[in-house]
């Protein structure tokens, strides 16, 4: 668990993911709350800060690509699961 707040994979596992990845294939690439764990995390200049931002960036580029649909889950009040679905696009 990522000590900011939010259980993520890294950029390398989403990248290898996406490449692998059939059509409608998904992947939760991060549980929790992601923006606020990002900023606490920047606040409190923790290490996980760039990692969290780095996914984030990642999987919004792949999105606006649109090798990627992007949803999350609500599991609890402040609490979401990321998801990525593979679309048709390479």
């Amino acid at each position: 668990m990522c000590t900011a707040g939010t259980d993520h994979i890294t950029v390398t596992e989403f990248q290898e993911w996406l490449g692998a990845a059939q059509p409608g294939q998904r992947i939760a690439y991060a549980k929790g709350a992601l923006a606020a764990s990002i900023h606490t995390a920047f606040q409190a200049e923790h290490p996980d800060a760039q990692k969290l931002r780095g996914l984030q960036e990642a999987t919004w580029r792949a999105g606006a690509k649109g090798h990627v649909y992007l949803v999350q889950r609500r599991l609890k009040p402040g609490a979401f699961e990321y998801l990525a679905e593979r679309s048709l696009r390479r």
